[in-house]
């Protein structure tokens, strides 16, 4: 599976408003002024983004550069190999839903979510391998694929910060996601068989997008959510500290 440590702008900024409602001044019954900074916060980790942060290891996300990868989909040992990947307009999102969900428990705050992206696109290099003992054989070319109507929503129930005293330690006790795709376009350029290539991976890419792997939800919650983010609250300080410079200087 591929790595998600730069891939999670679906579901980044969602999790930072979420955070900033859930910090300790135990807040349980939203009120208008903290959905407002809420607001707030999302625009300002977006302007954080938008270049990156160093300090919170975050990286620019205009436009987000991914690793290189290998995808092998069928048994007969064939490779295509993505390089020199970019994602553009990752940051050209809006929100359709961030509402709290009262459980009448203090110590935990849930969320519905829904974000969206009109548009975004991924583009890059691919080389596709046929033959491990004859490199000569291997074909060149790039790709482009744009994502219409993506959008993606679930639940964040989220254990509050500042408890631990009462023996609640802050968690990510539970994260839905599904995912919808309104419309994938693929365009190779260079290959062979550039319109086989691009049937098979439309059709791919929307079938993923259209039932997210809950694989991919476990990765998020427990390994970008819980481990880089939540147990490393100097990331998500740092970030707070640019939003009162940001707004405030």
């Amino acid at each position: 599976m591929m790595k998600f440590k730069n891939l999670n702008i679906l579901f980044i900024v969602t999790f930072h408003a979420v955070q900033h409602l859930a910090r300790s001044d135990g807040i349980h019954f939203v009120e208008i002024e903290d959905v407002r900074n809420a607001w707030i916060f999302i625009n300002c980790l977006r302007q954080a983004l938008d270049g990156g942060l160093p300090a919170a290891d975050l990286p620019n996300y205009n436009p987000l550069k991914l690793e290189d990868f290998t995808y092998s989909p069928s048994a007969d040992n064939t490779k295509y190999i993505l390089t020199n990947n970019t994602v553009s307009n990752s940051l050209n999102y809006g929100f359709k839903t961030l509402s709290a969900i009262d459980y009448h428990e203090p110590e935990r705050v849930a969320y519905n979510y829904s974000i969206i992206w009109n548009q975004m696109a991924m583009s890059g290099n691919v080389e596709i391998n046929s033959d491990p003992n004859n490199p000569t054989s291997n074909e060149k070319g790039s790709y482009d694929i744009q994502f219409y109507g993506l959008e993606g929503m679930g639940i964040f129930n989220l254990t509050k910060s500042g408890q631990e005293d009462k023996g609640f330690k802050q968690h990510l006790d539970d994260f839905t996601v599904s995912s919808l795709i309104s419309h994938v376009q693929v365009t190779i350029l260079g290959l062979s068989e550039n319109e086989v290539f691009e049937q098979a991976l439309t059709l791919t890419i929307t079938t993923i997008l259209n039932n997210f792997p809950q694989n991919w939800t476990q990765y998020l919650k427990e390994d970008v959510f819980n481990d880089f983010w939540i147990n490393h609250h100097e990331r998500i300080d740092e970030v707070y500290k640019f939003c009162q410079s940001y707004y405030y200087n």
